[in-house]
């Protein structure tokens, strides 16, 4: 089940198929709309992919970390990409969301929800391959989701 604003409906109407090719999970439908009415009626309501990178200081696999962010920053340059510090007090909120598991921990969300996770350091290619899955189905739902709402499903 996705806790996902948009995800959990607009699937719910174009069958569990589309779930399982989407997120390779079983579709549930959520007990209420988690979308305002704005976002449920517009089809310019943007699902947003966002990287996040939990690192650490006194972590040596962390300090390259930042030379891969900027590489996958250069392939996807309307991404936002962001290395936080697990020791920083004003990082606990984003910590204790997506409890990382040993640092470097990667997140990909799609509108502040957890969609894909790396744990470690990955090469280039495996991460920009995470990231390209990540975009990739965040079009193909907004695809959907643009067709059901366009016919007034």
């Amino acid at each position: 089940m996705t806790s996902h604003p948009f995800l959990g409906r607009t699937l719910g109407a174009v069958g569990c198929s589309a779930v399982l090719a989407l997120s390779g999970c079983e579709f549930q439908p959520p007990t209420a709309p988690a979308e305002t009415p704005a976002q449920s009626k517009s089809p310019a309501y943007p699902m947003k992919v966002e990287f996040l990178t939990f690192t650490a200081t006194w972590c040596p696999h962390c300090r390259r970390v930042p030379a891969l962010l900027e590489r996958l920053r250069a392939a996807a340059p309307g991404v936002p990409f962001r290395a936080i510090d697990i020791d920083l007090p004003g990082n606990a909120d984003l910590v204790k969301k997506f409890a990382p598991k040993g640092v470097p921990y990667t997140v990909l969300t799609l509108d502040g929800e957890s969609f894909r996770t790396i744990r470690g350091l990955a090469s280039y290619e495996d991460t920009k391959a995470v990231l390209d899955d990540a975009i990739a189905t965040r079009d193909r739902v907004l695809a959907t989701r643009d067709r059901v709402v366009g016919t007034g499903q």
